[in-house]
Order: C-alpha cells, then structure tokens, then sequence
C-alpha cells in the first residue's frame, strides 16, 4: 500500500487496531528486517515534521536505515501497520 493516506487507510481496514507504526517501531522493524524478510524499500511511519511550511511524514529506508522525508501525497514508500 502507498500514499500516507492510503497507509493509514489499509492499517485501518486491516484491523481497527492496526496502524502506521511510529519512528521508533518502524526502527525496530528495520534493525529486524532480516527476521522479518523485509526487503529494501522505505517504509512510512506515524511521524510527522514541517518543512518550509510543508507537512512531511518521516520514512525509514530498509536498504540502509537511512530516514527521509516524504509529501504526504507521495506514493513510494510502503507500509507495515503493527496492532497495539
């Protein structure tokens, strides 16, 4: 699933108690991403910044940890949603 809006939608009709896991989940998924056969795209997480003016959501990019941000309009990060 794409699109920050699209993420939260399919944690949301996954399972009412499903959702876009936050920076620090989305880490321990990235330093677990061989257990979890995770692959190498980014992922979005619940974690939002300002940047010029401009909500941005923060991504984790499995293929090396490194953290990026994306428009919320932006379609190429994935997403992983975690129930708690």
């Amino acid at each position: 699933m794409s699109g920050d809006n699209n993420a939260t939608q399919a944690c949301t009709a996954y399972d009412s108690e499903y959702r876009v896991p936050n920076m620090e989940e989305l880490y321990a998924m990235f330093v677990n991403k061989n257990l979890l056969n995770a692959g190498t795209t980014g992922r979005w997480s619940s974690t939002t910044i300002s940047s010029g003016g401009v909500l941005r959501k923060l991504i984790v990019r499995f293929s090396n940890g490194e953290v990026d941000d994306f428009n919320l309009g932006d379609t190429t990060p994935g997403v992983w949603c975690v129930k708690r």
